[in-house]
């Protein structure tokens, strides 16, 4: 808007001029203040200082000829290169008024792309559950792809001549090709190797996408967790106001707050509930989920299953929350050891107390640290799931769920590598097409909206939270069916009359096994 209150290329007298410039002229003050300084141009000057003010919309003012300073179109403002301090804040609270404005203008677009979000979710699940075989060896085959032609591309850039290009660096192109040459050729051999397991994981992930999709609850029964969650949470931080109102500081003499050993005790316990609670919650979800997708896989006429998801938190409440319970408190325990580990370390290294040699000690024993958390937080996991399906103790449950993926690390390593990935490319494409859907809606339709990146990342951070929600019940899904099979396999080897559970895809899967080791054998034997 001018200093004559026009709204710069919307009123008529000013149409043909949409940018906001600031002038110092006679009877306009330049005071950046929003009041008195401000006239509607036709262009801005960019970074070019030798053009004049274009006075067109202004034919009867007689402002005087001057040139436009240097300057840079935000907001459709021409903003001086040169800014003075208040200048500065006054930009900056422009910039964050016009940036609220935006959000408001497209909150309608946000809300439409998350529920689009959820949309694409279903059509990926529905996917899933068709092609998931094809869909995860694509995905292989275009990551082997972009291998290729990065390796390409290392090769081609160490044997560049000339000039410009120095020894050293095409050495170290040259040590890059075939590091990565070295790496990419173990990896073709471990696919090569894994071949029918990657096959099992298609097979195993179209088997979870038929579980949910035929218990589509289970992609809403999240939110009950994330509410208790959300409840406690609030519950909890109102406590710890108590607990740090409750300690007897002495004055100091300055403004710092420091509890006593008394309170500082019992908010380090405070915390620690606090990491337990969230970790029993989400375990009570987790083992619900798996018991629920236990329960429909163990169902032969699957058509008429019976409140799955009920039976089974009804199951976890009643008869599995002392195993919930302990197996969340362990996982706390080395959560809190972790977070101990890696406060003493940073408070030594602050203090700068390590030589070389203790920090690459350090190093190495904060990673077994990660990896021994990985390993308690896998096995956990494991056995909440055999706990959900067998409804055994956790000690019982932790030591037959890690005989069986232990008699299978080939499945797992498959399970876990490719189908991850393969799930965390589900992720971002549910986000990444949500996004550039936000951003197409307000191009096209919502021409007022100019800053289109925060809207669409929004809607890309929302989307990915869905999809990790989403995604991730079907991670457990097969994480839960995996268990299953492998227990069925074994009863199928040991007991060849056993009916097994399993869909068709999977006996075939077990025959053709059995096929190839009787094969094995019997050229064993005649050598």
């Amino acid at each position: 808007m001018d200093y004559k209150g026009h709204l710069c290329g919307v009123d008529d007298a000013v149409k043909n001029c949409p940018y906001v410039a600031w002038i110092d002229v006679d009877g306009v003050a330049n005071t950046l203040d929003g009041t008195n300084n401000d006239i509607c141009v036709p262009a801005c000057a960019g970074d070019n200082d030798t053009i004049p003010f274009d006075f067109s919309c202004y034919p009867d003012e007689g402002f005087s000829s001057r040139y436009m300073p240097a300057d840079r179109e935000l907001a459709h403002r021409c903003i001086p290169l040169e800014l003075t301090a208040e200048a500065k804040d006054h930009l900056a609270l422009l910039s964050n008024q016009k940036l609220f404005g935006d959000l408001q203008n497209s909150i309608g677009v946000i809300f439409i792309c998350v529920l689009i979000s959820i949309v694409l979710s279903f059509i990926w699940l529905e996917l899933i559950k068709r092609w998931a075989s094809e869909m995860i060896w694509a995905s292989v085959f275009a990551l082997l792809g972009i291998g290729v032609a990065f390796m390409v591309y290392l090769y081609r850039e160490s044997q560049k001549e000339g000039a410009e290009v120095s020894e050293d660096s095409s050495n170290a192109f040259l040590n890059a090709a075939i590091i990565f040459t070295i790496v990419f050729v173990l990896i073709i051999c471990v696919l090569i190797y894994l071949r029918k397991r990657i096959s099992l994981t298609g097979e195993l992930m179209e088997e979870a996408a038929a579980a949910v999709e035929a218990m589509p609850l289970l992609v809403v029964f999240p939110i009950l967790p994330l509410f208790a969650m959300l409840s406690y949470f609030v519950l909890w931080f109102y406590s710890a106001m108590f607990i740090i109102s409750s300690s007897d500081t002495a004055p100091t003499g300055d403004e710092r707050f420091v509890m006593d050993a008394r309170a500082s005790r019992m908010f380090g316990f405070h915390v620690f509930a606090l990491i337990w609670n969230l970790l029993f919650i989400v375990a009570v979800q987790d083992t619900t989920v798996a018991g629920s997708v236990a329960t429909w896989y163990y169902t032969r006429d699957k058509a008429n299953l019976q409140s799955p998801i009920s039976r089974s938190l009804f199951q976890t409440l009643r008869y599995n929350l002392g195993s919930v319970a302990f197996g969340s408190l362990i996982v706390a325990i080395v959560k809190i050891l972790t977070i101990l580990f890696e406060a003493a370390k940073k408070s030594s290294e602050k203090a700068g107390e390590s030589s070389q040699f203790a920090k690459f000690v350090s190093s190495c024993t904060s990673c077994l640290v990660k990896c021994f958390e990985r390993f308690v937080v896998f096995i956990t996991r494991n056995a909440l799931i055999h706990v959900a399906i067998y409804n055994t103790s956790f000690c019982e449950g932790a030591h037959a769920s890690f005989k069986v993926l232990s008699a299978n690390m080939d499945k797992v390593f498959a399970v876990n590598s490719v189908g991850d990935f393969f799930l965390f490319i589900c992720k971002i494409s549910v986000s990444s097409l949500s996004a550039l859907l936000c951003v197409v809606i307000l191009q096209n339709h919502f021409t007022e909206v100019e800053n289109r990146a925060a809207p669409a990342m929004i809607v890309f951070l929302l989307s990915y939270l869905i999809g990790c929600n989403f995604f991730g019940t079907i991670e457990l899904s097969i994480d839960t069916i995996l268990i299953c099979f492998c227990h069925e396999e074994e009863q199928v080897q040991a007991n060849p009359n056993y009916k097994p559970y399993m869909s068709d895809d999977l006996k075939q899967f077990i025959e053709s096994s059995q096929k190839l080791s009787a094969k094995v054998g019997d050229e064993a034997v005649k050598q």
